[in-house]
């Protein structure tokens, strides 16, 4: 399951199937994670990105910082800007792209303030901002 262009939104349906099947011995690594939750950003299915953020946690991968980078930016896109704020407060090693990509959630929904709050307290962690950072608080 590759989804790549905004042209092919999966369906409940199909996300649901992916999510079903997630065990299958057919569909190792986390690749398959990260696929599901951009199915959820691309098609705004935040109960199916609710569900892989669970079984994420009960395959232990919430030590991984790319897929908890995704999901931030999942929970983001999706609306829930208190959920992607909880993921990275819980996030061991912090990174510029886990701010980043609470900041980008919260320009995408229109909370310019809570983007260049966010971008003020990423400063004040001692991370410095990069070119997105700076893209996205342009756009706040």
């Amino acid at each position: 399951m590759r989804l790549k262009h905004k042209k092919h939104i999966p369906t409940k349906e199909s996300l649901l199937l992916a999510i079903q099947n997630i065990d299958s011995s057919i569909w190792e690594g986390y690749h398959v994670y990260v696929d599901i939750m951009h199915g959820c950003i691309l098609s705004d299915r935040l109960a199916e990105g609710r569900y892989v953020h669970i079984h994420v946690t009960k395959r232990g991968l919430e030590k991984d910082t790319f897929l908890e980078n995704k999901l931030i930016t999942m929970y983001a896109k999706c609306g829930n800007l208190k959920r992607a704020q909880s993921v990275l407060e819980g996030l061991p090693a912090k990174d510029v792209v886990s701010w980043n990509a609470l900041i980008a959630g919260c320009v995408y929904q229109g909370h310019g303030q809570e983007a260049l709050d966010s971008f003020h307290r990423m400063q004040g962690e001692g991370f410095s901002p990069d070119v997105i950072t700076y893209t996205c608080a342009l756009k706040a």
